[in-house]
């Protein structure tokens, strides 16, 4: 069945009580930056019967912070959804595991073209500066020296490799980001498998 994008007044969804995904006030702002950014593109999903979201929850908070927030957002409706699958859907909309993940060098790259173009990236991206200099510092890492290697100055940065399992990936990655973004360090994740 093909989906419909509605526009509704906010006002008139409401938010699950249930809901497990949290948002820290800088990320918040940085939601509202988004939206004054490029507006709401990405709609709200909601069950019709009573108007209950299931997704989309920090975008209608945001929305309400903005100067001009949208008297109308788009929504699309699920139908014929019980509270068992209501809440299994808002999870699932919701769990960053389900996301995938950077390509670090890729992203790496957009970020310095849009550098480059005159960009606002916080606003434009969501990401906050420090994230943005380590983004653009890997760039740099990446380009290839400009002098023969014989001619380099010897370099004093340390390698730290860790090797972890997929599971303590996911149990560290908050800290190392703390760590990373804290520090402006540079740091490469390879997945294998």
């Amino acid at each position: 069945m093909p989906l419909t994008i509605e526009y509704i007044d906010p006002a008139t969804l409401k938010p699950a009580a249930y809901n497990p995904r949290r948002i820290r006030p800088a990320a918040l702002k940085r939601l509202v930056r988004l939206l004054d950014e490029h507006g709401f593109v990405n709609p709200v999903i909601a069950r019709r019967s009573d108007r209950l979201i299931l997704g989309g929850h920090q975008r209608i908070k945001a929305n309400a912070l903005r100067e001009r927030p949208d008297r109308l957002v788009p929504v699309v409706f699920v139908d014929d959804i019980d509270d068992r699958q209501a809440k299994a859907l808002n999870v699932a909309l919701n769990n960053p595991a389900a996301g995938g993940e950077f390509d670090v060098p890729r992203l790496a790259e957009l970020v310095g073209e849009l550098a480059d173009a005159g960009v606002d990236l916080p606003a434009a991206t969501g990401f906050p500066p420090a994230e943005i200099r380590s983004l653009l510092a890997t760039l740099d890492a990446l380009e290839p020296p400009t002098m023969p290697e014989e001619a380099a100055a010897p370099q004093a940065d340390i390698l730290v490799i860790f090797e972890l399992t997929r599971p303590q990936y996911e149990k560290v990655k908050p800290q190392l980001d703390a760590l990373i973004a804290g520090h402006e360090l540079t740091c490469h994740v390879r997945m294998e498998g």
